[in-house]
């Protein structure tokens, strides 16, 4: 089953890494792996229709960076797999606004919303008691903040900012993974990717570009930015046709495109 799209908030980069530090310790215990990005869930759908995002766009900028409380730990689901969650609270404001953004999904709970930040996905339900028990071991994190909202659509991978950080830029990010599935492909690449690099550094629209190796893997670790949607898009149709992605088509590519909902 394909991942929704999802209305979310996203922390600041510094409590983000203190959330992994916490995963990555849980692991260390014997506990599965956790690899989600931590955020905050407004609303999602299969397929997001214009208008909650549109009211997102319109609501809640005035509203973030926004401050919540962990006020308690839940477990969503009833089967073998459950999911441990932190329960917050935030504003007032916030919280009539994502219900409004939430009422607006079809697709969603209605003027309902249950703010938490998933700590356990998909766990097998018994460990879940143990795993709770060492996540309040762990982890003294109470408060948190909202620094940005987005809109998240995985089957594109694309992350358009609704508000907060990065909502002011003109810029599109891509970042992601080049991922060759034999030595061949590989050879490919390596082939064709010094001209690939020059020729991207000379648009007038690049303002980074860098590709490289992973180390003792068939995978090259890919980061641009274009100064704007025009400039990204003429790199994208210049490419298309170019010897570079003639020849690279079928390798398979993992990225992530940011840009402002405002451009």
């Amino acid at each position: 089953m394909a991942s929704p799209d999802n209305i979310l908030l996203h922390l600041p980069e510094q409590e983000e890494q203190q959330v992994r530090e916490v995963f990555a310790r849980l692991e260390e215990r014997g506990f599965p792996t956790q690899q989600q990005t931590p955020h905050i869930t407004i609303t999602f759908a299969p397929h997001m229709p214009e208008e909650p995002v549109a009211l997102a766009t319109e609501l809640l900028p005035s509203l973030i960076p926004a401050r919540f409380q962990r006020v308690g730990t839940v477990v969503f689901g009833t089967k073998r797999k459950q999911t441990v969650a932190w329960l917050l609270e935030t504003t007032d404001e916030l919280e009539i606004a994502a219900r409004q953004i939430s009422e607006r999904n079809p697709d969603g709970r209605g003027p309902r919303w249950t703010p938490h930040l998933t700590m356990g996905l998909r766990l097998p339900r018994d460990i879940v008691l143990d795993y709770i028990r060492a996540l309040d071991e762990l982890a003294q994190m109470t408060e948190f903040t909202a620094a940005r909202a987005a809109l998240w659509r995985p089957r594109v991978r694309q992350l358009t900012v609704l508000a907060g950080e990065g909502a002011d830029s003109r810029e599109v990010r891509l970042t992601g993974e080049l991922v060759c599935a034999t030595p061949s492909e590989a050879e490919i690449v390596k082939r064709h990717l010094p001209r690939h690099v020059e020729l991207t550094r000379a648009e007038p629209g690049c303002l980074h570009f860098e590709v490289w190796p992973v180390p003792g893997q068939l995978v090259w670790t890919v980061s641009e930015r274009f100064v704007d949607g025009a400039a990204f898009g003429a790199h994208q149709r210049r490419v298309a046709d170019s010897e570079w992605g003639r020849a690279t088509q079928g390798i398979e590519r993992r990225y992530t495109i940011e840009q402002s909902a405002r451009y």
